[in-house]
This record gives structure tokens, sequence and C-alpha cells, in this order.
């Protein structure tokens, strides 16, 4: 597996978001928080003219991203994992999912990139997979794994959005 590199990030500039993390009951809680600091790091450090939040799990079930974003002329699906003291990777089910919504997307003529953001609070450092990168993650994921939850009202949500 390649592994990206890793990027420093001033803790400090991000200090309310991390208490509320550090306090937060679940991860569903942390989630809103994490997307708060990817989105101030994308905008300001790699290019991105544009961040919008995706589908909460409360409105949509099986969600394989957290953000919707554009740079220069790209359409780019985010999907934030942040963790306090390592780095957190979506799941089997969640990479098959992310690759069920790239198949289906494609098939529908709809061209979309897919990163991965991964932040290690503890380390101070962030990780951002481009597409290739998160495509040779997806190589070999069984998609069965993805196939409880239908795909079809991500993939209706993400046309609408773009």
């Amino acid at each position: 597996m390649p592994v990206y590199k890793a990027y420093p990030f001033e803790q400090n500039k991000f200090s309310d978001a991390i208490i509320k993390i550090e306090h937060a009951n679940s991860n569903v809680d942390t989630e809103p928080h994490y997307n708060q600091i990817a989105t101030s790091l994308l905008l300001k450090n790699h290019g991105f003219q544009a961040v919008n939040v995706g589908p909460r799990v409360s409105e949509m079930k099986g969600v394989p991203f957290d953000l919707l974003a554009a740079r220069d002329d790209e359409k780019i699906l985010v999907e934030v994992k942040g963790a306090k003291k390592s780095w957190s990777r979506p799941g089997k089910t969640q990479f098959a999912r992310m690759k069920l919504l790239l198949d289906a997307l494609s098939k529908r003529d709809i061209d979309i990139d897919l990163y991965l953001i991964q932040m290690n609070l503890s380390s101070d450092e962030y990780r951002l997979w481009d597409t290739p990168g998160v495509k040779s993650l997806l190589a070999s994921v069984d998609t069965s794994n993805g196939l409880k939850t239908p795909i079809e009202p991500v993939v209706e949500w993400v046309a609408r959005e773009l």
C-alpha cells in the first residue's frame, strides 16, 4: 500500500474544533469538527476553491464521503478520517461503497475524483490521498461488502449537486 506524504498542521489554529473532538461522546459527534479542519486545510493549503459538507448520516445511510469540493475544473468527493492517536482509514464496507459509487457515477458519464484526507492529532499531521492513491487502495476491494445499503440514493445526491 502506498503511503502519502504527511503534512504538518498547527493545532492551535483549530483549538476549538480539537477541544470538541476530545470531549465528543462518539465518532459521529467528532465528524463535523474533523470536517471543519479538513475544509480549512484543503482551502488554504491545496488550492481548493469550494468545499461543502456532503449528506449527514441522519439524512442518508451509507455515504462513503464527507465533503464535496471543487478545484480548478475538478469536482472531488473527499472522505475525512481523523483520529486522536493514529492514522484512521476507511473500513472494508466503506471502501466497497467508494468503489461502487465511482463505478455507478462512471456509468452515468459523471467524471468525479475521490480524495481521502487523514488527520492524526497526536502527531499534528495529515495526509491527502489523491484519486490515483485512493484508486490504488480500492483496486482489490470486494464490493459485495457494500451491497447491504443501496448506493443509488448517494449517486442521485451527487448527480444533483454537480
